[in-house]
């Protein structure tokens, strides 16, 4: 099944969020829930794989609550222009209680005198001259399926001069800094991606607001296939980050006033083991690890600990297939719980029950439907939400 966490998409072209970015490490929105959700939509270590496919289209959509979706849309072409000249078009949208990302890049990707070494600039296409996000890189392609990229995003490139409204940043531009290091080789897949944001305060005379923003961030990606089908495999992936993020209210002359600032650190390991059993079954059992560790402007700390088993069958058919999966999450809370919501329990266990349907098309199309059921306890009725997702290349 489709059992997933947190982990960022297109991580390598992330700055700051200029929409929600406040609310994104909020402790009040997480509940012992909320891990559960996010293990049962979302991607897996096989769609990351499909991601590199040079024409590729993505969306996931999943209930987080009554009125929230954990989304996800990838649409992405890349064109050789000619054999020095690469074009390449990416969106990526990624939303739930503690990513908001809506984005759109386009690159340019140069060769360097028939060399391995590549240059590559880009930008984010909006409407707004303040929202301008523009990058380099540098890549080395020493052989196919093998590649390392040193890059550096400036966010909001001219939002402190370009700007009919009036909010700024003190200081320069934010900047993100890093590297991704992809190779896929004799059926083993590996990634790996170290970024850095600049701390930034960003300031919103006419809301008599100030957001403060800062990110760290290292993920890891093994993937090992036992066979040349890709049938039965072993993945492992891991994340570690860092969010510092606040809200400062100004005075009239534009003095900070008061503060409600908070740091959150979040550690997240997945293995996971799929099995072929025959030519029409298989199997998925894993688990997860996920710890976020709250710490607020007076020092109070909370800590969220989440491990997660599950464990689900397939059967497969010409033009699709049904899968049955069960997870369970064991919920610890830590430390000094009013930094967090009033109605999280210190201790629960949340299970369920997955069933999901899949269609498969031409052209490598397939879209899943899932309904997911409490089975442990059924506050509000046994059923828990539902989940689609859509991938096809072209």
């Amino acid at each position: 099944m489709d059992f997933s966490f947190s982990f960022e998409m297109d991580a390598e072209y992330r700055s700051i969020p200029t929409e929600r970015g406040f609310e994104l490490i909020d402790p009040l929105t997480i509940d012992s829930e909320y891990q559960s959700d996010l293990l049962t939509y979302s991607t897996n270590a096989t769609d990351v794989l499909n991601f590199s496919n040079p024409r590729h289209f993505y969306l996931s959509a999943g209930s987080l609550s009554a009125t929230q979706f954990d989304f996800q849309l990838r649409a992405q072409i890349i064109e050789a222009l000619n054999p020095n000249l690469l074009f390449k078009f990416l969106r990526t949208e990624q939303e739930n209680y503690e990513e908001a990302v809506r984005s759109s890049f386009v690159e340019l990707q140069a060769r360097l005198a028939e060399s391995s070494i590549w240059f590559a600039a880009y930008g984010t296409l909006a409407r707004l001259k303040k929202e301008d996000d523009v990058g380099f890189a540098i890549l080395w392609r020493p052989a196919e399926n093998h590649e390392l990229r040193l890059f550096a995003t400036f966010a909001d490139f001219t939002r402190s001069e370009r700007n009919d409204t009036g909010d700024y940043f003190v200081g320069p531009s934010p900047m993100a800094t890093g590297l991704k290091w992809i190779r896929n080789r004799s059926k083993l897949y590996r990634e790996l991606l170290i970024r850095g944001e600049s701390s930034v305060e960003w300031r919103d005379p006419n809301s008599s607001r100030s957001y403060a923003f800062g990110h760290r961030l290292i993920s890891g990606t093994l993937r090992r296939s036992d066979s040349d089908d890709d049938r039965s495999w072993l993945a492992l992936r891991w994340q570690w980050d860092r969010k510092h993020t606040g809200i400062m209210s100004l005075d009239g002359a534009g003095s900070v006033t008061g503060r409600d600032l908070i740091d959150r650190d979040r550690q997240q390991i997945e293995l996971r083991r799929n099995l072929f059993l025959n030519e029409n079954q298989s199997a998925q059992v894993g688990a997860l690890w996920v710890a976020r560790k709250w710490r607020d402007e007076n020092g109070r700390e909370l800590q969220h600990q989440n491990f997660s088993p599950f464990i689900s069958f397939r059967h497969d058919s010409k033009n699709g297939g049904v899968e049955l999966g069960i997870e369970a999450t064991k919920f610890e809370a830590l430390g000094d719980l009013s930094v967090g919501s009033a109605t999280v329990r210190t201790e629960a266990i949340e299970s369920r029950l997955n069933g999901r349907y899949y269609l498969n098309f031409e052209n490598e199309a397939s879209l899943s439907l899932a309904l997911t059921f409490d089975i442990d306890r059924a506050e509000g009725g046994a059923f828990e939400g539902g989940h689609g997702k859509f991938q096809t290349t072209f």
